[in-house]
């Protein structure tokens, strides 16, 4: 059992879940046969909240209209974003 400093003593360690830091494995990580290999495949575009693209830089100029647009529980992709801004801008006005 590892052992600790105290008061200019050795003490043995009091907790059983003191272990010492596991080594990192220098073993490249493989994939499972049964997976299918995704590097073919298309990632999904990421997701983002309403908090998120109102934060961002990117929509720092149209955070009025990403307001109106996306909704406070939903999550939009920046393509879907920029699509209904520009259908938006397409509208005619009253």
């Amino acid at each position: 059992m590892p052992f600790r400093k105290k008061a200019g003593k050795a003490v043995e360690a009091s907790h059983p879940d003191v272990r010492p830091p596991q080594q990192a494995s220098l073993e490249p990580e493989r994939s499972k046969p049964s997976e299918p290999d995704r590097s073919d495949a298309a990632s999904p575009e990421p997701r983002f909240t309403k908090a998120a693209l109102l934060g961002s830089r990117r929509y720092s100029a149209c955070k009025d209209l990403i307001a109106v647009l996306v909704g406070d529980e939903e999550r939009c992709g920046l393509e879907e974003v920029e699509r209904r801004m520009e259908a938006f801008k397409q509208k005619e006005a009253n």
